[in-house]
């Protein structure tokens, strides 16, 4: 986690270290992370609240750099319980219309 922190600090547009690091932040908390009905454990969601930090770093530097959002949406994706997401999916319009 913390190479990739610097790999990140150098160059936020390096796509590899943002997957490298959520790959990497899944196998440390991986015995910690809860049932996929519940929300993530305490130390998981302090791990992800420090990234989303360092995420809205990334994308006030670049907007347009697609590295640090789909990282993002890594984020979300493991800091909610599926059951809210979900709920929130059903909330958003249809793709196209």
């Amino acid at each position: 986690v913390e190479f990739t922190g610097g790999k990140i600090g150098a160059n936020f547009s390096n796509y590899s270290a943002w997957h490298y690091r959520s790959k990497a932040l899944t196998q440390l908390h991986a015995p910690l992370v809860t049932s996929a009905s519940s929300a993530p454990s305490s130390s998981f969601g302090e791990a992800i609240k420090r990234d989303s930090e360092l995420v809205e770093g990334a994308v006030y530097t670049d907007p347009a750099d697609q590295s640090p959002w789909i990282y993002l949406r890594w984020i979300v994706s493991s800091a909610l319980p599926p059951s809210l997401l979900l709920s929130a999916a059903l909330l958003l319009p249809p793709r196209g219309g």
